[in-house]
């Protein structure tokens, strides 16, 4: 697969990685989580709190720059029926568009928890399903969250749990829709929470069209009113 080009920022506060790691190579390990100034309060947020983003980035199929509705909440309960995968930092969610509806480029639902889903407007019916299928760590000296999608589980990902985690990579009435099954989120808060800003790299597989696919993206943006209705 081509390696995909993604646009960076020079203000960029998160030094960038080698965002197309190959599959696997992502894991929680990879990230310290550090004791010092826990005195001090850190800026990531401790109550729910929503941001208006813009995310840039590319898929395998094309360039994207999109708006997008990012939660963060504190740690929710996990099902008994759960991945062993630990109790998270926080958990987060993700919308923009509706991928299997109106695909687009870039498009995008994603959440640690399934219960999260209706907090940022995505229907379901998983409000009490409460699956935990990510890793989650915290910096709180460095206002930053490490969110790693699970796909260690039995040789499948506990990912697949989460029917509703999907892109599009490609815009069109035509276009694929594919499940996250794998990949990493850094998210980095400042001015005491007000702002955020970080990097996606998270892989798709397609429900019906084989292989995997790449959603490669900056993050940026401010705190907003949550959604109405």
């Amino acid at each position: 697969m081509a390696e995909i080009q993604t646009s960076a920022r020079s203000d960029q506060r998160i030094r960038r990685r080698t965002v197309l790691r190959a599959l696997g190579g992502i894991g929680a390990s990879a990230f310290a989580v550090s004791g010092r100034g826990a005195a001090q309060a850190s800026a990531i947020p401790t109550n729910p709190t929503y941001y208006q983003v813009i995310v840039e980035g590319a898929t395998t199929h094309q360039p994207f720059r999109r708006e997008v509705l990012l939660l963060v909440a504190p740690p929710l309960d996990r099902t008994t029926v759960n991945f062993d995968n630990g109790q998270n930092a926080r958990d987060i969610a993700l919308r923009s568009g509706n991928p299997a509806g109106l695909p687009e480029a870039g498009s995008i639902w994603f959440a640690t928890n399934t219960s999260l889903y209706d907090a940022v407007g995505i229907p379901s019916n998983t409000d009490a399903s409460n699956i935990d299928v990510a890793i989650v760590a915290a910096d709180a000296a460095k206002n930053l969250l490490q969110i790693t999608v699970d796909g260690r589980v039995w040789g499948l990902p506990s990912a697949r749990s989460a029917v509703l985690n999907n892109f599009n990579s490609r815009s069109g009435l035509t276009a694929g829709v594919y499940q996250i099954i794998q990949g990493e989120i850094l998210l980095q808060f400042m001015n005491g929470g007000q702002t955020v800003e970080g990097e996606l790299n998270l892989v798709g597989n397609g429900y019906i069209e084989p292989g995997t696919f790449r959603y490669v993206a900056t993050i940026a943006g401010q705190v907003t009113q949550p959604p109405q209705g």
